[in-house]
């Protein structure tokens, strides 16, 4: 029987409801799953279809059904469960009032139903992210990196939406129920893309425990240029797949030490020729790792192709930016951080020192990048702010230093060096340095 306009169809949206709480508790589950979920296309299809009929508590309902998940009621995480619901019933009601305004003023339908996805995705954000960063003690910025690919396919199915909302006003029901197959393929494709993605951040864990387990401060050291190479690479302009790459490059660089015994890694004193032939293997090991996992061997070039081709002493061009970006990233926190042959200096010596180093030694955009990225971020690191600074058998001494990451020695002590980061360049043509400086 018809309904007076203005008055929600009922029996559509307890359809279309139904079908979201389906799809909810039969798909993959996904990380960000509320933005690549049904309940917005479905809500789209109905204010499509009747965007007169009672908008704003249809699509409200419609997407309080994404919060009806059956595996969170058996684990009875009830707070989880009316968490969804009110998000979603809070979205889709905003997308509905945006179409109901939108009607009122005279607003084409095509531009209202723009507005109410972006008010969707929005609210959505805006609620999820926070909740997400909270509940795992991680920065907002890296929650948004997580859920930003999964709207992707959220602003496909929002198309989709509007389709079948065609359909469905003049087609009626059916329209709606052959969307759910498609959209349940759809969502399959994407879950084993991303748990392809969780598989690989997992195997770059296991090289890192593996790291860890065989030296600590190597494994520490890692995580620290990561991230101060991730800072970088922000201020450069990096985004999406390109910072993840640069990340990955940062956390796999010294992978390689994995094949130097410990007591050469934390040598409090110099290395002799010999031991210096053994560490400076870990250049050409970290390649041999990377070249047997498929996922990695994209990252030879960036993270040991520069640098084993000039311990080889073979003729290379200028090194790619990414391994610039790691560069500054390794001598800042070899600097800032305590070694087994000098403790560390104040972040702002360090900065100094790639400063002092530009154009000789250090990209400059990226030493100014990091410059600005720790200010901004409130970070201080180095002399009286180091976190997870490792004990060593021999307390490291504390020495004066002249430039960083070329092996110098304290003036007329003949202890170890400041620093050992990657091999120096002047204008991007590789630099002789000494025995100590790989072993950052």
């Amino acid at each position: 029987m018809a309904t007076e306009p203005g008055r929600p169809r009922l029996g559509l949206v307890l359809v279309l409801a139904g079908l979201v709480a389906f799809s909810q508790n039969v798909a993959v589950a996904l990380p960000g799953q509320a933005f690549a979920g049904l309940a917005l296309p479905l809500s789209l299809a109905y204010l499509t279809a009747r965007p007169d009929d009672g908008p704003v508590v249809s699509a409200a309902v419609i997407c309080f059904a994404a919060g009806l998940h059956l595996g969170q009621l058996r684990r009875r995480r009830i707070g989880v469960i009316a968490f969804n619901a009110a998000s979603g019933l809070l979205c889709g009601g905003a997308a509905g009032l945006v179409v109901a305004v939108g009607q009122a003023r005279g607003i084409p339908l095509a531009v209202s139903l723009v507005g109410a996805v972006l008010a969707d995705v929005v609210i959505n954000i805006g609620l999820i992210v926070p909740s997400i960063a909270l509940e795992r003690g991680t920065p907002i910025r890296v929650v948004l990196a997580g859920v930003g690919p999964t709207l992707v396919p959220s602003l496909a199915f929002a198309g989709l939406g509007v389709l079948v909302g065609g359909l469905l006003a003049s087609d009626g029901l059916l329209a709606a129920v052959l969307l759910v197959g498609p959209a349940l393929m759809a969502r399959a494709v994407f879950a084993s893309t991303v748990r392809l993605r969780q598989a690989e951040e997992a195997t770059i864990e296991a090289f890192l425990a593996a790291l860890g387990a065989h030296d600590l401060y190597t494994e520490l050291h890692t995580r620290r240029v990561a991230r101060y190479a991730e800072i970088i690479g922000i201020g450069l302009g990096f985004r999406g797949r390109a910072l993840t790459r640069l990340r990955r490059a940062a956390l796999l660089h010294d992978v390689g030490k994995i094949a130097v015994p410990t007591e050469l890694l934390n040598k409090p004193g110099r290395l002799t020729a010999q031991e210096f032939s053994e560490v400076k293997r870990h250049d050409i090991v970290v390649i041999d790792v990377l070249e047997r996992v498929a996922f990695l061997d994209e990252l030879v070039g960036v993270v040991a192709g520069w640098k084993a081709r000039n311990a080889a002493g073979e003729a290379v061009g200028p090194p790619p930016i990414e391994e610039r970006i790691v560069h500054v990233a390794d001598a800042f926190d070899a600097m800032t951080s305590t070694r087994s042959y000098r403790k560390a200096l104040s972040m702002a010596a360090a900065l100094e020192e790639l400063h002092r180093n530009v154009g000789l030694q250090f990209h400059g955009p990226a030493v100014e990048a990091l410059a600005i990225g720790l200010q901004t971020h409130g970070i201080e690191v180095g002399a009286g702010h180091e976190e997870d600074a490792v004990s060593f058998p021999v307390e490291p001494p504390t020495v004066g230093f002249e430039s960083a990451g070329l092996g110098h020695l304290a003036p007329s002590t003949g202890q170890a060096p400041l620093a050992d980061s990657a091999p120096a360049h002047a204008a991007d043509t590789p630099h002789v340095t000494d025995s100590n400086e790989l072993r950052r």
